[in-house]
């Protein structure tokens, strides 16, 4: 068995973030013809349902670059992938000591919470706008994150090249990335 997976942006979407008739169409005579086909985005759970809504997929997804395996159909996540309790506090530690301060997923009685430390550029500003519309998740400002009760499911930070380059090589340098 050869299973496809594709990305969405810049694959399957055109240029309105969504698919087209042809693409749909397409897709779903390939399935029914017997052609093992699913998604791997970058997208979360709300962005994804009504995009995909019309393929017939048969299989799971793969959301937010790999944290989740969805099903679609049950509507429910199969399988969720997290950081290390020890290994984001030793991350949040080495990021602030080059003025970084990442957003931090956690998931905790399941609820999903983002923790951010205020807002540090614009990037960072559009994306909580954005997102912090989610009926799945909930933006948190805090002074400092406390990562003692909460499953750690990602860390990210928004910036330039510029302004993430050093502490990038860094971080690879230090976790051999």
């Amino acid at each position: 068995m050869n299973l496809y997976i594709s990305d969405l942006d810049g694959t399957l979407l055109n240029s309105k973030g969504k698919l087209s008739e042809y693409t749909t169409e397409i897709i779903n005579e390939m399935i029914e013809e017997g052609l093992d086909f699913t998604i791997a985005t970058a997208r979360g759970f709300d962005s994804v349902k009504s995009i995909l809504e019309p393929l017939n997929l048969k299989y799971p997804i793969i959301l937010n670059n790999g944290l989740f395996i969805y099903d679609l159909k049950k509507d429910q996540v199969i399988k969720e992938y997290g950081i290390d309790l020890s290994i984001a506090n030793n991350l949040i530690e080495d990021l602030s000591s080059y003025g970084v301060y990442p957003m931090v997923s956690t998931k905790a009685d399941n609820e999903y919470k983002v923790y951010y430390s205020g807002v540090q550029n614009h990037g960072e500003k559009e994306f909580i706008e954005f997102h912090g519309q989610s009926s799945a998740l909930k933006f948190i400002e805090v002074e400092s994150i406390d990562l003692t009760k909460e499953k750690v499911l990602s860390m990210f930070s928004i910036g330039t090249k510029d302004d993430l380059e050093e502490v990038t090589n860094y971080l690879s340098e230090k976790y051999d990335l």
